[in-house]
């Protein structure tokens, strides 16, 4: 993985802004100061599927490449939306 490589040559020197994710609990791995912040739209899509990452984390969702530009959120639990952004939010400061 490019992260343990980085790593492990001491090269992660810069902020580091994550694209996208395949489940929130891959955050607990980047346990280094450089990992910044990630702007992932999958806790949205997952609540938009009734996933609910306190009882799911391995179930993932394609993301559509026109998500955010044709989606239909009007039905979508906004509760599950917020529980979901907010496991991320406590999966990202895990101290490991």
């Amino acid at each position: 993985m490019a992260y343990d490589y980085l790593k492990e040559k001491n090269l992660l020197l810069k902020p580091i802004h994550c694209l996208g994710q395949g489940s929130y609990t891959e955050f607990e791995y980047y346990n280094h100061p450089a990992m910044r912040s990630t702007d992932s739209v999958y806790p949205v899509l997952a609540a938009a599927h009734g996933i609910d990452f306190t009882k799911d984390s391995e179930t993932r969702i394609p993301t559509p490449h026109d998500f955010l530009e044709t989606f239909d959120m009007s039905n979508v639990n906004m509760d599950l939306v917020k529980s979901n952004v907010e496991m991320l939010k406590k999966s990202c400061r895990k101290e490991l």
